[in-house]
């Protein structure tokens, strides 16, 4: 009588062990939607010459900015350089921030400039981002 107390105690956890495998396994197959995005950079290249952006120092290209991507939990998703390629994120809101240089608080012959945006990536879909960057340690700013 003890053994077939046994064989049933095996084979119930037996059971119960298949049964959370099972349901673990549903769990990891959910797949995100995934959308993509295509980034271009605004106002990079200028001819105003100015104390701000000297003409020797000239003004930097679009492969040189850094990029960085964060999606509306405040999760870093991409954080590297501005590529031409598509960058293939999940559906959802992101905040994209590009920048070239480092930011002091103010340096004639060290520009530093940066730029930010929010974009909606849709699933399956890909979502062009225009980022337009600006010299971000200026002491003065005129718009004619």
């Amino acid at each position: 009588m003890r053994r077939l107390y046994i064989i049933l105690f095996n084979l119930m956890l037996l059971l119960m062990g298949m049964t959370a495998i099972q349901s673990c396994q549903n769990e990891l197959d959910v797949v995100e939607p995934k959308g993509g995005l295509h980034i271009t950079l605004d106002n990079v290249s200028s001819s105003t010459n100015t104390r701000s952006t000297p003409s020797e120092i000239g003004v930097p290209t679009a492969d040189k900015f850094h990029l960085s991507v964060v999606d509306a939990k405040g999760m870093f998703k991409y954080d590297g350089p501005v590529v031409d390629d598509t960058i293939t994120l999940a559906a959802g809101t992101y905040s994209l921030t590009a920048d070239y240089g480092e930011n002091p608080v103010l340096a004639f012959e060290k520009p530093y400039y940066v730029g930010t945006t929010q974009v909606t990536v849709v699933s399956e879909k890909v979502a062009d981002a225009n980022i337009n960057c600006r010299v971000g340690n200026a002491l003065l700013s005129a718009v004619f």
